[in-house]
């Protein structure tokens, strides 16, 4: 049995894994969709290209600019998402 190191999984790489694992997700999503007759194909290729759009830029920017900057946009986009999940909640 092989020991995996996590000390060099960084953030590029959990970001890469990330990428995989929300296309993962959204092919099975869109799957399960299909089974049921409930694609809005239109919505769905709009949403296809904005996320191919995303995911490459995201992939470029972490391997140009490395952690230096991804580091502090995790934290922002978390710290907002948390703040819009508590405004719904309670406003």
């Amino acid at each position: 049995m092989a020991f995996v190191s996590l000390a060099g999984f960084g953030l590029a790489k959990a970001t890469a894994h990330a990428k995989l694992l929300n296309f993962a997700t959204n092919i099975a999503s869109l799957i399960f969709f299909l089974i049921g007759g409930q694609v809005v194909v239109v919505l769905g290729l709009i949403m296809l290209v904005g996320q191919s759009i995303g995911a490459t830029l995201g992939s470029r920017l972490v391997v140009t600019k490395g952690v230096k900057i991804i580091k502090p946009l995790v934290v922002v986009m978390s710290f907002g998402m948390s703040l819009k999940l508590l405004w719904s909640q309670y406003m």
